[in-house]
Formats: C-alpha cells, sequence, structure tokens
C-alpha cells in the first residue's frame, strides 16, 4: 500500500532495476519460468499515462501473464518529461528510443522479439517496427489509434490540443487529465463509463485511482498532433526526419474492445489499409481500459506471444 493513502503498490511483477533513456525506462521481467523457444517482448506503455496499465495488480497483469508463460518482458515507459525533454520528437522516439530499447532486450534475452503496444503506446510501436523491419518480429496492438480520421469525437478533440503546444514547452499531465475530464460530458462518456472502470472500492478501483498521469514531450505532442491531420500511417506518405518510411511487413495482431469509447474499433484495424504484412483483426468484450485487465486479453496475448514461428 502507499503509505497513508491506502493506495496499492503498483507494477509488482518482478524486474530487474530499470534501464534508463533521457526520460524514458525500460523495465526488464525475466521469465518465471524460462520456456526454450519463448521470445522476449517489448511491451510500449502509453505515454502520458504510463506504465502501470500493463501491470497494474497481480491477475490483472498482462506482463504479469506474458512472464509466467515463459517470456521476458521489456516494459517500456516513456516517463514524465523534465523541460530538457522538450525537443524529443517522434524521430528520436521512432529512432533512438526504441532502438536503444530493443537492443537492451535483445542483450538481456537473446532470441526473437515482439511489440506488444496499448492505446498511443500501440500507435508508436506501428511506427517503430515500420522504421525497423527487422527488429521486432511480430505485434500486437491493442485499442490504438492509427487510423486518426476515425478515431471517434474524444480523441478528435485531443489532436487541436497536441498541436497547439509552443515550441520549447511540454505538454503537461493537467492538461491530459483537463482534456479527458472536459470531453467527456458534453460526449456523454461519463455515464457510458469509457475506461471501463469499476465503480466499487474492492483493490482494483483503488489501484486505479492510484494509476498516475504524466506529461509529453513538447515536439512530441505537436509531431502526434500533426498525425492527426495527415494520417499518415494510414494515408500516407509517412516521414521520419525527412525519410519516408516503407509499410511495415510484420505480423500483425490488431484488437479492439467491443464498446471502447476511447478509440473506436475502426481507428485500430485501419492499419489495414497501410499495413503490407499479414493482419489479423479481432474484437474482444470491453472498453478501452477494461479490455486491458481483461482474462480474455491475456489468455490471447499468451497464445499470440508463443505462436510457432
Amino acid at each position: 500500500m502507499v503509505a497513508g493513502l491506502g493506495l496499492p503498490r503498483l507494477g509488482r511483477t518482478p524486474a530487474a532495476p530499470a534501464r534508463r533513456w533521457g526520460p524514458a525506462r525500460l523495465r526488464l521481467h525475466p521469465p518465471a519460468l524460462p520456456v526454450p523457444g519463448a521470445p522476449a517482448v517489448l511491451a510500449v506503455a502509453c505515454p502520458g499515462r504510463g506504465p502501470e496499465a500493463l501491470d497494474l495488480l497481480p491477475g490483472f497483469s498482462p506482463v504479469e501473464a506474458l512472464v509466467q508463460a515463459g517470456c521476458a518482458v521489456g516494459l517500456l515507459d516513456l516517463g514524465d518529461p523534465g523541460p530538457e525533454h522538450a525537443d524529443l520528437g517522434l524521430q528520436q522516439i521512432v529512432d533512438d528510443l526504441f532502438r536503444w530499447a530493443l537492443r537492451e532486450l535483445g542483450r538481456a534475452h537473446p532470441g526473437p522479439v515482439l511489440g506488444l503496444g496499448w492505446s498511443f503506446g500501440g500507435t508508436l510501436l506501428t511506427a517503430a517496427a515500420a522504421r525497423h523491419p527487422d527488429r521486432v518480429a511480430r505485434l500486437a496492438v491493442v485499442s490504438a489509434p492509427v487510423d486518426l480520421h476515425r478515431s471517434g469525437p474524444l480523441l478528435g478533440r485531443l489532436g487541436p490540443l497536441l498541436a497547439a503546444v509552443a515550441p520549447g514547452q511540454n505538454l503537461p499531465a493537467a492538461a491530459l487529465q483537463a482534456w479527458l475530464l472536459g470531453a467527456a460530458p458534453p460526449l456523454g462518456l461519463l455515464a457510458a463509463n469509457p475506461y471501463g472502470l469499476p465503480r466499487s472500492g474492492d483493490a482494483l478501483s483503488r489501484a486505479l485511482g492510484a494509476w498516475g498521469w504524466a506529461g509529453l514531450p513538447g515536439q512530441l505532442a505537436r509531431d502526434l498532433g500533426r498525425l492527426f491531420v495527415d494520417n499518415a500511417l494510414v494515408d500516407g506518405p509517412f516521414a521520419v526526419g525527412g525519410r519516408e518510411v516503407a509499410p511495415g511487413r510484420a505480423p500483425a495482431l490488431l484488437l479492439a474492445g467491443a464498446d471502447d469509447a476511447v478509440v473506436p474499433s475502426s481507428a485500430t484495424f485501419g492499419l489495414g489499409r497501410s499495413w503490407a504484412g499479414p493482419l489479423r483483426a479481432e474484437v474482444l468484450p470491453g472498453s478501452h481500459l477494461s479490455l486491458l485487465l481483461s482474462p480474455a486479453l491475456r489468455r490471447r496475448l499468451v497464445a499470440w506471444a508463443l505462436e510457432p514461428a
């Protein structure tokens, strides 16, 4: 529990001390019992929300499920940027941070590396997998906004907020919180409970109350805001550092929640319009967050990770 607050401690799956790159952290989780041929998985947290949703509590953790199935997991969190990180943009994230994280995970656990990303973590993962086609063997994206022209009304209001961040400034965590709380009432989303949050005072709801927010580097916010305008991941051309990126070709599993009011399935499945590799698109019961915490998703991710090469 968090001292004095009655809040549970999050992220309990055993891990080595975090490795750092700028504001980002990579937590390396060894497999509970090594399984011959089991891959390592780079799990990418949603920027602005931290890694806790991927490793919330025992019994509600995709990271825990993969580790218990014999996979090593590297949990990548972009962290909370300081003023010195305001110029950190999509190019540095895709070219430098992902290359570093894949290298660190590969050194610790040689063999094939898979990619798993939730929400905007999945968006960044698809960009990185396209940019580094020989480094990610397969990927799974969960409730990831890729086709931003089909992102729905809630995410549609996020684009202008991201694009308006001034040069030299970051987008603070409080602005992201205000966006969600301010957009939800006029769209009727509070009544619909878009994150699928439990309403009781049980351990899960307290854990979600302890799950924090983080800011975004200003340049990354503006780059993501530009993606809302250009929809370049789907409609192209998608360029990083002035160089056009070819469509990704790694086999990809696209998972969406049937009741997701934050990222509609069309926003995730739209990747099929631009991806060159084999795709599978599946809808599972749940909303944006309740899907991530569901046993159905954990079973699906374990089956995906252990598929024969």
